[in-house]
C-alpha cells in the first residue's frame, strides 16, 4: 500500500512537472503572424519586460529573413539585456556577413563589445573587417571616447605613453600632479579636488572606476570610483606601464623578472603573457607592443593572449602613439627621432630629425615635445610634414582628449595646461 503511494506520489509530481513545463514553453514560445506583426509584438514584449519571448518572436524573423536589420537589433538588445553578449555578438556579426556590412549594424555591435568588456576580442574583429575605410574608421573611433563607437579601453596609448598622467570621463580630468608628487586630482565643473595622496601613474579609465599604480604603497594596483569613493587594492604586486582593456588588465610584473602579465580587473586569473622581460609595454589594436631589456632593447609584438610572438625592429620604442593602423614611436637611437611604423612591422620610417618625447597622434596629425627646441610643443602631418610650433613652454607628460592638448610645463612651476590642437586658447587648469 505505501509502495502504491509513493508511487502515486512519484507519477503526480512528474505531471505536474510537465504541465510547469508546458505552461513555460508556451508561454516562451514565439509570436506568429507576418514579419512585421511579429517584430511589433517581439518590441511590445521587451516594453512587457517578457525578454525570452520577445528573443524567441526575434529569432523566428530572423531564421526567415536573416538579413533584416530591426530584428537582428532588437535581438541583440535583449541579448545584451539578458547578459547573453555572446549571442548578441554573433547575431549582429552573422547579420553583418549577410548585409555586406551595414554601417548600423557595425554600430551595435561595438555596443554589444563596450557593454560586455569584450574590448580584445571587439579588436581583433574589427581589424578582420575586410574594408579598408570601414576598418579605420571603427579602429580610430574605438579610442575616441567621444564616439559612439568608442569601446571600453583605460587611456589612450599616447597618453599611457606619456606616463599616463591625465586621464579623462565625461566633463572630468584626472591628473596626477607633478608639483605635489603625483598625488591623483580631479577637476570637475571647475572644482579641484584630492582623489589620493601617493605617488601615482598609469591612469586607466574603465566604466564608473578609475585604475591605477601607486609607486608610493609598493607599486601596487589600486581603483576607486571617479567620484573618489571605494578606494581599494585590486592586486599586491609589483606592476608598471597598467593597461587596462575592458575586462582585463595588463602590466609588467617585477616580481617575476619584467615579464608581462594579464588578469581580470578584479584581480583574478592572474596569468603570464609572456617569458619576455620586458623595458616598455604598449597596445594597440589586439596587440601588445614590447621593448625587450635584454635584447637590446628589441621590439616584438605579441597578441592579447600572448599568442603569435613576432620580432619587429632590432630597435628600443619609447613614446608609442597609434593612430589609422599605424604606430607612431621614438626611437632608442642617439637622435632620438620619431618613426612611424605599419602595425605588422612591415613599414619603417623616420618622420623627424629632431631629439623628441611625449608622442600624441589623432585626426591626421603627429603631435610631440621638441627637447631640443626648449620643450616646444610641435604639430606635424602623419608623414612628418609642415612642423609647426603650438606653444614654448617647456612641456611634459603631453596628453590629448577631444580638442584640447594637456601638459605640465616645467616654465611655469610644474603648473597643469592646455591648449587647442591649433596651438589656441592656452589655459592654466590648477
Amino acid at each position: 500500500m505505501k509502495k502504491k503511494l509513493i508511487i502515486g506520489i512519484c507519477a503526480g509530481v512528474i505531471a505536474i512537472a510537465a504541465i510547469i513545463t508546458a505552461v513555460v514553453l508556451i508561454s516562451n514560445s514565439a509570436v506568429s503572424g507576418t514579419v512585421e506583426e511579429r517584430k511589433s509584438a517581439a518590441d511590445a514584449l521587451v516594453e512587457e519586460g517578457k525578454l525570452t519571448k520577445a528573443a524567441n518572436t526575434y529569432k523566428s524573423v530572423v531564421k526567415e529573413t536573416p538579413s533584416d536589420k530591426d530584428a537582428v537589433i532588437g535581438l541583440a538588445d535583449v541579448y545584451s539585456e539578458q547578459g547573453k553578449y555572446d549571442e548578441a555578438a554573433e547575431a549582429v556579426k552573422s547579420a553583418i556577413a549577410l548585409s555586406g556590412g551595414d554601417t548600423a549594424l557595425y554600430d551595435r555591435l561595438m555596443k554589444v563589445y563596450r557593454e560586455s568588456g569584450n574590448t580584445g576580442e571587439a579588436f581583433a574583429y574589427i581589424e578582420g573587417i575586410q574594408d579598408d575605410e570601414t576598418r579605420r574608421k571603427y579602429l580610430n573611433d574605438a579610442y575616441d571616447r567621444m564616439s559612439e563607437n568608442a569601446l571600453s579601453v583605460g587611456n589612450t596609448m599616447g597618453n599611457l605613453s606619456s606616463g599616463g598622467t591625465l586621464a579623462f570621463k565625461d566633463d572630468a580630468i584626472f591628473y596626477c600632479d607633478i608639483a605635489k608628487g603625483n598625488s591623483l586630482y580631479c577637476i570637475r565643473n571647475g572644482e579641484t579636488k584630492l582623489l589620493s595622496d601617493g605617488n601615482i601613474s598609469a591612469l586607466n579609465i574603465v566604466g564608473d572606476y578609475i585604475y591605477f599604480v601607486d609607486k608610493a604603497r609598493d607599486y601596487h594596483i589600486f581603483r576607486m570610483k571617479t567620484d573618489g569613493s571605494e578606494h581599494t587594492k585590486v592586486k599586491k604586486i609589483m606592476a608598471t606601464n597598467l593597461i587596462v582593456l575592458g575586462n582585463k588588465m595588463y602590466f609588467i610584473n617585477w616580481e617575476d623578472e619584467c615579464r608581462v602579465y594579464e588578469m581580470n580587473i578584479d584581480g583574478s586569473k592572474l596569468r603570464k603573457v609572456s617569458d619576455i622581460s620586458t623595458e616598455m609595454l604598449y597596445a594597440y589594436g589586439s596587440s601588445l607592443y614590447i621593448s625587450d631589456r635584454e635584447n637590446e632593447g628589441s621590439c616584438y609584438k605579441i597578441a592579447l593572449d600572448g599568442s603569435g610572438e613576432m620580432l619587429l625592429i632590432y630597435d628600443s620604442v619609447y613614446f608609442v602613439s597609434g593612430y589609422d593602423e599605424n604606430v607612431y614611436f621614438r626611437s632608442g637611437n642617439d637622435a632620438l627621432n620619431i618613426y612611424r611604423m605599419t602595425a605588422d612591422g612591415s613599414i619603417y620610417e623616420p618622420l623627424n630629425s629632431s631629439r623628441s618625447g611625449y608622442i600624441n597622434v589623432d585626426g591626421g596629425y603627429v603631435y610631440f615635445v621638441d627637447f631640443a627646441n626648449n620643450g616646444s610643443i610641435v604639430r606635424m602631418n602623419e608623414d612628418g610634414s609642415n612642423q609647426t610650433i603650438l606653444c614654448s613652454d617647456g612641456a611634459n607628460n603631453l596628453s590629448a582628449d577631444g580638442e584640447w592638448l594637456y601638459y605640465f610645463s616645467d616654465y611655469n612651476d610644474k603648473k597643469l595646461y592646455r591648449i587647442k590642437k591649433d596651438g589656441s586658447g592656452k589655459e592654466c587648469l590648477n
